[in-house]
């Protein structure tokens, strides 16, 4: 008798949508399920929500069905950030001012 260890098909996908969202974006994704079950009428969802269509159109962009990370908020702030050039005679001169 052999005893076979195999990964269910498709399991991987699954697991991969099972992701902790946060409330603001289980809300977020509550506004798609409602767009979806309404025949993909933007503006019955932005009425329902309370929400402005610039605010569900960013967000329409943003949003990929396979993953559910791109609900999440993320910083706006930039990567790198440029570093002050100051040299010490512009430092003294301010401080002289």
């Amino acid at each position: 008798m052999k005893i076979r260890y195999d990964i269910a098909q498709g399991s991987y996908q699954l697991s991969r949508l099972e992701i902790d969202l946060s409330k603001e974006a289980q809300v977020r994704l509550s506004w798609f399920d409602y767009y979806r079950n309404h025949q993909h009428n933007a503006c019955l969802t932005c009425r329902h929500f309370g929400i402005s269509p610039q605010t569900f159109y960013r967000w329409q962009r943003r949003y990929d069905p396979h993953h559910r990370k791109t609900l999440k908020t993320h910083s706006c702030r930039p990567k790198r950030v440029r570093q002050l050039t100051y040299t010490l005679a512009q430092i003294e001169a301010v401080r002289k001012v």
